[in-house]
């Protein structure tokens, strides 16, 4: 595509759409999808253009506590989207936004996906993802989730005055390679990155499918893989066959578009829901990079003439992954409207005056600052050591943000022993962000509980353990539950189970019992009464708490040894299955983030 850019004034009405369009649906659908975990679910939320303040539930079971949120706050998806922003105005962009932004993001994310937050983890070490333990570097490029294509609209903002598209594909290769490896990830990206770019310069209105059109014509243009852009350590590792499952990934979002184009093909008779079931938006890939950026294309190309109408869908698309579905599709909206057609939307989001000034200063093209230094451990530690201190109104300096301004701060009753604090600030610039922490609270007796205090205590924390309300006088409690004694007959069978089959690492071991830390297994011929099979479902359970490969790693282990487990269902929107351990404990084993069945796809949308 080499047609000129629009007139100056038009292109920034369209970056600015661009930007506080993605967190106007970003907001709008965070709060209805599974993993947003809202207070009393989503059910009773009527699909409308309007901001509602809700409640969240977070720490999982290790720290369980809810969180305020308030109307128009928008999550991960938006803030990576200004980290990209950020980082673009940087004379190194892409050292400025390993060492510096992806870092600095794990003190204020909100709702960010495992394969983002591994990366960010390994940025903050100085450690790359496509580098250590095996198992790591397979987990990174297994990763094909929409965390790359969530946040890359940036990229076709700054170079929206550029007549091809080669430079924005590039540079959105690079910036994908950050935390994916999959080539769902970064095709997803590079596809999402050349809808906004093509939309924000076309000069005549867009025709009804022109958007999806485009994108078939151009396949070549946007799916291209760039040999010189990934870092040569990253070429070195990659999988053997990576350039086959990439053409093979092409032709899966062809595919993809074409079910699109077909839904537009039926006209006013084209019904979203069916259209986006058919793509697998509420399938187990729903997250995955591809198929969101052919929803957000068919979304945006459906409903180009009613954009606020398209919005709303995409954000109440119950069962998909709303927040960066409405997030990707209001981007590609505003691309093509601007910003006008929000509404309230556009000033009742989330730093809306920060959104449009970083919209104006993409498309400023003049030298850009130099960049930070790095972000690493010992900065967090002190910044920690500084909020403690901090007093409403006062501040205080932190790279990226210059200074941060403290505006609330909040200390969240818990049935973990933990202290849980939070502080909300806002920048000199003018964006929010909220930073929280957890500290075990200070014990002075330690206390383990045995299956005859079965009945008030429950691991996980999810019934009856004691409410600390996060005073002073509950740092000092004399009473403080530690773990869980589980009474087993055959303490080496026990042992195998937990550690061999389920992955539990053993802390001590003294012949008469054994330790995993929060959960202990003690040698005692008394047996107690077990559920009966039947009661398996609703029985309390000691309840394990798995990251995505271990989850899977799990189950394919209880399977190898011919242990029986349930089907798979939901908890609190992680997917979860139940079995019993030798002595017919119930045992449920629950993933910490909604992972993927297969290499690539990642329904937990990061």
């Amino acid at each position: 595509m080499t047609t000129p850019a629009p007139a100056d004034t038009e292109l920034q009405g369209r970056a600015r759409g661009t930007l506080l369009a993605a967190a106007a649906g970003d907001a709008l659908g965070w709060p209805i999808e599974p993993r947003g975990r809202r207070i009393g679910g989503s059910g009773t939320l009527e699909p409308q253009p309007r901001f509602v303040a809700w409640r969240r539930g977070e720490g999982g079971g290790f720290a369980p506590h809810e969180e305020e949120i308030p109307a128009g706050t928008y999550s991960d998806d938006t803030q990576l989207m200004i980290a990209v922003a950020r980082s673009l105005l940087r004379t190194e962009w892409w050292k400025h936004l390993t060492e510096v932004e992806l870092p600095l993001w794990l003190l204020y994310e909100m709702g960010g996906g495992g394969a983002i937050r591994r990366a960010a983890q390994g940025w903050l070490r100085a450690r790359t993802p496509w580098a250590g333990v095996t198992a790591r570097v397979e987990s990174y490029f297994e990763a094909g989730a929409n965390g790359a294509a969530m946040r890359v609209a940036p990229h076709a903002v700054r170079r929206a005055h550029e007549r091809t598209f080669t430079g924005v594909r590039k540079a959105v290769l690079a910036d994908a390679l950050t935390t994916h490896g999959h080539p769902r990830a970064i095709l997803g990206a590079q596809l999402f990155a050349y809808g906004c770019w093509t939309a924000m310069r076309r000069r005549e209105p867009l025709a009804f499918g022109e958007l999806i059109d485009r994108c078939l014509v151009d396949v070549r243009v946007w799916s291209s893989f760039d040999e010189n852009s990934p870092p040569p350590a990253w070429a070195a590792v990659a999988p053997k066959g990576y350039s086959a499952t990439w053409e093979a990934t092409v032709e899966e979002i062809v595919d993809l578009l074409n079910v699109g184009r077909e839904g537009l093909s039926r006209g006013a008779l084209a019904v979203d829901h069916s259209v986006l079931e058919q793509l697998g938006c509420f399938g187990p890939h729903g997250g995955s990079g591809t198929i969101t950026a052919a929803a957000a294309l068919f979304l945006a190309s459906r409903h180009a003439s009613q954009p606020r109408q398209g919005l709303v869908a995409a954000a109440f698309a119950r069962r998909a992954d709303t927040d960066t579905l409405a997030a990707m599709s209001g981007a590609l909206l505003g691309a093509i409207h601007g910003e006008e057609w929000l509404g309230q939307l556009s000033d009742a989001v989330q730093d809306h005056d920060y959104l449009s000034d970083l919209a104006d200063q993409l498309l400023n093209r003049d030298t850009p600052a130099q960049s930070y230094a790095p972000w690493r451990m010992h900065h967090r530690k002190r910044l920690f050591d500084r909020l403690e201190e901090l007093s409403l109104g006062q501040d205080l300096a932190v790279p990226v943000f210059e200074s941060l301004v403290l505006r609330e701060a909040h200390e969240h009753p818990t049935r973990a022993a933990q202290r849980i604090r939070s502080w909300r600030l806002r920048s000199n610039d003018g964006q929010t962000i909220r930073i929280k922490r957890f500290t075990k609270l200070p014990v002075t007796r330690q206390e383990t509980l045995s299956f005859a205090d079965a009945s008030t205590a429950r691991v996980g924390g999810s019934r009856d353990l004691p409410i600390r309300d996060g005073s002073r006088s509950e740092q000092t409690s004399t009473r403080t539950v530690m773990g869980y004694v589980l009474q087993v007959p055959d303490l080496v069978r026990s042992l195998a189970f937990y550690s061999k089959v389920l992955g539990m690492r053993i802390v001590r071991h003294n012949g008469r019992s054994a330790s995993f830390g929060w959960l202990a297994l003690e040698q005692d011929l008394t047996r107690r009464a077990l559920p009966r099979p039947d009661e398996l479902e609703s029985a309390g359970a000691i309840t394990l708490f798995l990251e995505p490969e271990a989850f899977e790693t799990a189950r394919s282990r209880l399977a190898a040894n011919d242990v029986a487990t349930t089907d798979f269902g939901e908890r609190h929107g992680r997917r979860a299955f139940r079995c019993t351990d030798p002595d017919g404990n119930p045992v449920e084993l629950r993933e910490r983030e909604s992972a993927s069945d297969s290499p690539g796809h990642d329904s937990n949308g990061d």
